[in-house]
């Protein structure tokens, strides 16, 4: 129930159009032979820029192209929409190539949605921002968008090649549509002469722009509309500008004269009676857009009369019988000349309002509990959800009880792109007795889970979000009398293969009697599905010259735990177990670490090595990365700084950690080269011990047959004592 189908569509045919009815029926589309044959195969610039502002405009939206751009992968997310946004529509087509789907997008939006776009707002082959305005969202207006809210305001034109134009649109939300019931003066006096011979009062205006809010390029145009005696609009418009290039050169060889004003008065007139002649409630332009409000209506009928129809709108209800389920029935009128088309509304709600507080969220889906919405549909709003409203509706009904504690819908949860990761820091005082959770040590988290170590040796797992807490089993290998552990390096982590999480201790033993360190070590491996240790010895890798370079120089990544060790006090080397295999294996640094102080930690998912000199008092901090097994590539420098104890790893991969001579921990931006300070509760003269980690709430449940799991509440007897 849970693995996604896609539907597959071939060519580059309507991509627009198929990805605004992907969004608003939420099915995933898959699109093969993008302009595979032609010369410039794949997607062009603005259907790119339309998929960048699917992504702003939403959440969750996934989007997979290939390297030849040849295939498209989407998957729709919920509509957020939102005040402040902005996106520059570029110079491959007009700024109204965006407007039309983007203000269906908007009324179905959890938000109202203020966005700036920025480009070309005439040209000859798109809908100018002069007809939107004046015609299309009067159109919105009769299907009961209200008018507050519901704005165009144009700040600045420009024309092709270079576009500098600006448009401010603004869309309120709906819950659902309303059933429908029914330049220059020589080129609007030649305009106005075509008119003015069928009837007396025609009214044209000119907006003349100058600097910057005249755009890039120059060029002229006009939009016509005519208002019926029933209220509906019917416009054309064009523009006249020199040919886009992306070289100047090709602007230099294309005709410098551009059309006379007065022809392009008199040509856009007559286009106007064209289309009036045609007949029906919209012109040919926005057929498409009308057959769409009307499929979203609804479940009642709606009937509409347009003139011919136009291509596209031919295209536009195909594609509406496909995404939406919806057919229309089209019936000639000789009489008049027009088509007649009527239809029932598929009833498209606007779900994304709705989940706004998890009161609203718990009441609502509480409401759809008994199949009020199809199974995938329930699915998909369940996967969105956090943790705390999940473990409320586990108790609405005994199927989201399994379904929500499956390990597949665990999985998929977890993975989903709409629950963000929380970057957070970790600080104790070794110093301290009064700390509510004084531990030695903190591992992870890995799939919300993490690894937890007291001061006195004992280990639990913790989900602080399923409030879970499952204290381990104790280490109890047999150990000579005359040998005492000095040293220990632990690792936590996932077992690929099975699943389970794994712990590995290894153990370093003093020779109390001979005054020398003893080999061989011990390696303990705790596996959470049987919950219990294994142990091994003679261990080649892991000997007693070997010890932890710092006691934080530890990180996972994908099924391997790293350690970064020395030998014998001068050799540096990482020390890495694979989870799955159980075995050890030895990776080298760069020789410029050996005589330097490092740490280690995960930079934009590989291995980072920071190493800095500490002897010098302007210290630098090198960040080496390593994208496949022994191979480091320095990517960055920072600093140099003065006060610096030790770098300590990233946050959110565009600032570094570091810790101060003080103690203090202070992030540096690598983009503004700027230092601050993280505000942390602490004493003075204090043993502190930091970690800085990327968190994400889970499921993930460690409760099981046998195993003791329990409430996690740091004022019960029980943690408390675990603690001591």
């Amino acid at each position: 129930m849970g693995k996604l189908s896609y539907m597959k569509l071939k060519g580059s045919q309507n991509l627009r159009l198929r990805l605004l009815l992907s969004t608003l029926s939420s099915t995933p589309i898959l699109i093969d032979d993008i302009r595979a044959d032609a010369t410039w195969p794949g997607l062009r610039p603005h259907e790119v820029s339309f998929l960048r502002l699917l992504e702003k405009v939403s959440d969750d939206c996934v989007v997979e192209i290939n390297e030849t751009g040849t295939k498209l992968k989407y998957k729709p997310g919920i509509v957020m929409s939102g005040r402040h946004l902005v996106h520059d529509c570029g110079t491959s087509r007009s700024i109204g190539y965006f407007l039309e789907p983007l203000v269906v997008l908007g009324l179905f939006g959890k938000k109202p949605l203020s966005i700036r776009l920025k480009g070309i707002t005439n040209d000859s082959k798109d809908p100018s921002v002069d007809t939107f305005r004046s015609t299309t969202l009067p159109m919105l207006k009769q299907f009961g968008v209200p008018s507050e809210g519901l704005d165009l305001k144009i700040e600045s034109r420009g024309v092709p090649p270079h576009g500098g134009g600006q448009v401010i649109l603004s869309v309120p939300i709906v819950d659902s549509l309303k059933v429908s019931s029914q330049f220059e003066n020589t080129m609007i006096h030649a305009a106005r002469g075509i008119f003015n011979r069928l009837l007396p009062d025609v009214h044209i205006f000119t907006d003349h722009k100058a600097g910057e809010q005249a755009g890039k390029s120059p060029g002229y145009g006009i939009s016509l509309y005519a208002e019926t005696t029933s209220g509906c609009v019917i416009s054309t418009d064009t523009a006249v500008s020199y040919a886009r290039g992306e070289d100047e050169g090709e602007l230099e060889d294309e005709k410098k004269e551009l059309s006379p004003p007065g022809d392009v008065g008199e040509e856009i007139a007559s286009a106007l009676l064209g289309e009036i002649e045609q007949g029906g409630v919209v012109d040919s332009t926005h057929q498409g857009l009308l057959f769409l409000l009307c499929a979203l209506c609804p479940q009642d009928v709606s009937k509409v009369r347009v003139g011919k129809l136009a291509p596209y709108a031919i295209e536009v209800l195909r594609h509406i019988r496909d995404f939406l389920g919806v057919k229309f029935v089209i019936k000639p009128d000789p009489s008049t000349e027009t088509v007649i088309l009527k239809c029932v509304g598929c009833g498209l709600k606007n779900l994304s309002r709705k989940y706004n507080g998890t009161h609203n969220i718990l009441g609502y889906m509480a409401s759809v509990k008994n199949g009020d919405l199809p199974e995938d549909v329930v699915l998909e709003i369940l996967l969105r959800l956090p943790v705390k409203t999940l473990l409320q509706l586990k108790c609405v009904c005994k199927r989201w009880y399994a379904l929500i504690g499956s390990s597949s819908f665990v999985n998929q949860h977890f993975s989903q792109e709409a629950i963000k990761n929380t970057y957070l820091f970790g600080i104790t005082d070794l110093m301290r007795n009064d700390m509510l959770l004084p531990f030695a040590a903190l591992m992870g988290p890995l799939n919300g889970v993490f690894c937890v170590v007291s001061i006195s040796g004992h280990m639990a797992l913790l989900n602080p979000a399923m409030r879970q807490f499952k204290p381990l089993p104790l280490v109890h290998p047999y150990v000579q009398p005359h040998l005492s552990s000095y040293d220990d390096l632990l690792g936590f982590g996932l077992d690929p293969s099975s699943g389970d999480y794994k712990l590995v201790s290894i153990q370093y033993f003093w020779n109390e009697e001979m005054d020398v360190p003893h080999y061989p070590s011990l390696v303990s491996v705790y596996n959470s599905g049987s919950d219990s240790w294994r142990h091994f010895e003679d261990v080649d890798l892991v000997n007693s010259s070997r010890c932890a370079y710092r006691s934080l120089c530890n990180t996972y990544l994908n099924g391997v735990y790293y350690w970064l060790t020395e030998f014998n006090d001068t050799d540096v080397a990482i020390l890495a177990f694979d989870m799955s295999s159980e075995k050890f294996q030895e990776i080298q640094v760069p020789d410029c670490i050996k005589s330097k102080e490092g740490d280690l930690a995960l930079y934009d998912g590989s291995i980072a090595l920071l190493s800095c000199d500490l002897d010098k008092i302007d210290k630098c901090v090198d960040v080496w990365v390593m994208k496949k097994e022994g191979c480091w590539t320095k990517i960055l420098t920072v600093g140099p700084f003065q006060d610096i104890k030790w770098p300590l790893g990233f946050w959110k991969n565009s600032e570094v950690l570091l810790e101060t001579g003080t103690s203090l921990l202070t992030l540096y931006n690598v983009y503004t080269q700027k230092l601050r300070t993280v505000e942390a509760r602490r004493k003075e003269n204090g043993f502190f011990i930091y970690w800085v980690f990327s968190y994400k709430e889970s499921l993930v449940s460690l409760k099981g047959e046998g195993n003791k799991c329990m409430l996690w509440d740091t004022s019960s007897d029980f943690v408390k004592d675990f603690f001591k």
